[in-house]
């Protein structure tokens, strides 16, 4: 859904009529419609994402995916019973963090992708009652998952809101300044005499 994904770029559906219909074609197909609502809104976009969950409310959604603790209390208001999975955009990264979610009410989440095998395993081992659910392939951020300020900060588009502009994967040109003498770079590499 527009706005409430970090997917927000790749997103092709546009209106909640879209949406609804989307969601019974997958029922009718026999699946689950989960819902991507994973970003992280600031203080003047949560009237905006507390709208487009009222309009979610209503389209029968089998789960919706989260990130922030604000966004799950205004998903909790208007859905109360609905399955609710922690993105991996939370970077959990250990089985206490896991419990705490567990305690919440949350019945899968879907770990960091800095994890390892036997990380995972672990977490599993320590509460057994919760769905894990892992990256196994695709792009790893430069830092912790759902953490990236980069592209915010390099072309004003927030990662955290669905704009990732995958700064990280830019070619940079390295140039160190000398604090004793500025103006005068220091050089990285010399030239092949």
């Amino acid at each position: 859904m527009p706005f409430t994904s970090l997917r927000m770029r790749q997103n092709k559906i546009k209106t909640f009529d879209e949406l609804q219909q989307s969601i019974d074609d997958i029922h009718v197909l026999g699946s689950k419609a989960y819902m991507t609502m994973n970003i992280f809104p600031r203080n003047q976009d949560i009237k905006i994402f507390e709208s487009v969950v009222q309009q979610v409310a209503k389209l029968g959604a089998d789960g919706i995916i989260f990130s922030d603790p604000g966004t799950y209390r205004i998903i909790r208001k208007y859905m109360p019973d609905i399955p609710m999975h922690l993105s991996t955009q939370t970077s959990t990264l250990n089985y206490e963090s896991v419990q705490f979610r567990y305690d919440l009410g949350i019945r899968r989440v879907v770990l960091a992708r800095e994890l390892s095998i036997e990380e995972i395993k672990e977490i599993k081992k320590h509460v057994p009652g919760m769905e894990l659910e892992v990256f196994v392939h695709g792009a790893m951020c430069m830092s912790y998952s759902g953490r990236c300020l980069l592209g915010d900060y390099m072309n004003g588009r927030p990662g955290n809101k669905g704009e990732c502009s995958h700064a990280c994967r830019f070619k940079y040109k390295l140039r160190l300044e000398e604090e004793r003498r500025p103006g005068k770079l220091f050089q990285l590499e010399n030239d092949a005499d």
